[in-house]
């Protein structure tokens, strides 16, 4: 019996060419490259979102601390403003008490009155401090 040979699925190429090869080299090379450029233009357009995210980030984080900066001040301005009353009320006591040292002779029904208003107005600025202690500064912002 004869043996059959199998019909070649293909027909037989003739051998390339090194010019062909080489040209099959370089485009493969144009291919790897351009898929290569591919990806990293991926990874930087991951990376400009993530930037743009940050950026949105930090300007909600400056504004947080601009309101914060602002409220921060009119706290400190009402502090201002009560400490200076507060002294201005602690002066007006002392040169009161300063007129009734050098008053000579016994305490008259004026000096009297003096002395108790003397004393009411230091109970008031007790509470005024008290006031002033209570004033709680803002609250920061989270972070």
């Amino acid at each position: 019996m004869k043996e059959k040979k199998p019909k070649p699925c293909c027909k037989p190429m003739a051998a390339p060419s090194l010019a062909d090869v080489h040209q099959k080299l370089e485009l493969l090379l144009e291919y790897q490259q351009s898929k290569k450029l591919d990806q990293m233009l991926c990874v930087l357009r991951g990376i400009e979102k993530a930037l743009t995210v940050l950026e949105a980030q930090g300007k909600k984080i400056m504004s947080a601390i601009s309101d914060f900066a602002v409220k921060q001040r009119e706290h400190n301005a009402k502090i201002s403003t009560a400490m200076t009353d507060l002294a201005g009320d602690i002066q007006s006591l002392n040169d009161k008490i300063t007129e009734l040292q050098n008053n000579p002779g016994p305490i008259s029904p004026q000096d009297q009155a003096t002395l108790d208003e003397l004393q009411s107005e230091g109970l008031a600025l007790a509470d005024a401090l008290a006031a002033v202690a209570a004033i709680h500064p803002p609250t920061p912002p989270p972070g």
